[in-house]
C-alpha cells in the first residue's frame, strides 16, 4: 500500500474570517460550481447543511476523462480554529484503485487583514493500482483556493 501526503500554502490579502465564511461553510461548493464549471459541473448537498456528516455529490464536466462524480463526507469542522477534513467516500479517485482520500483546509490569522490558506490530502492507494498515484493532486486545492479569493475580492 501506498501512502501519501501533499500540501499548499497560500498567504492571501484577505481576512481569515471572511476566507473562513466560504470554507467552513457549504458555500464553498456554490463558489467553486459557479466560478469554475469547467473543473466541477454540479454540486448537490444529499445530507446536511454544512457541517459535520453533511454528505455532498459532486459532478464532474462530462467531457472530462476519468471519474464523473465523488460523494464526500465532511467529517470536521471547527470553526475555533478554521479547519475542515472532507472525506471521499464514494465515486473520484476510489474507482481508480485510491482506498482513502482525504482533503483538509485550515485558514490561518496573519495580522487581521491577511491570512494563510493551508490545503492538504492525505490518501492511500493498493498496490495493483500504482500506475493511479500520481493522479493525487493539490492542484484542485490550489484553483479552489484561487476561486474563493476571486470571489470575496469581486463581491
Amino acid at each position: 500500500m501506498i501512502k501519501g501526503a501533499l500540501c499548499h500554502e497560500f498567504k492571501v490579502d484577505v481576512p481569515a474570517d471572511e476566507l473562513w465564511r466560504i470554507y467552513g461553510s457549504i458555500k464553498l461548493a456554490e463558489v467553486v460550481m459557479k466560478l469554475i464549471p469547467h473543473v466541477i459541473a454540479k454540486v448537490e448537498v444529499e445530507v446536511g447543511d454544512g457541517g459535520v456528516g453533511t454528505i455532498i455529490r459532486t459532478t464532474y464536466p462530462q467531457d472530462k476523462s476519468g471519474p464523473k462524480y465523488s460523494k464526500q463526507n465532511f467529517l470536521k469542522v471547527d470553526n475555533e480554529n478554521r479547519v475542515k477534513e472532507i472525506e471521499v467516500i464514494e465515486g473520484g479517485l476510489l474507482e481508480l484503485g485510491f482506498t482513502s482520500y482525504l482533503i483538509h483546509f485550515e485558514i490561518v490569522d496573519i495580522n487581521g487583514s491577511s491570512a494563510i490558506i493551508k490545503s492538504g490530502i492525505l490518501f492511500e492507494l493498493d498496490d495493483d493500482h500504482l500506475e493511479s498515484a500520481s493522479l493525487a493532486s493539490i492542484v484542485p486545492s490550489v484553483h479552489v483556493a484561487r476561486t474563493v479569493i476571486s470571489y470575496l475580492k469581486s463581491t
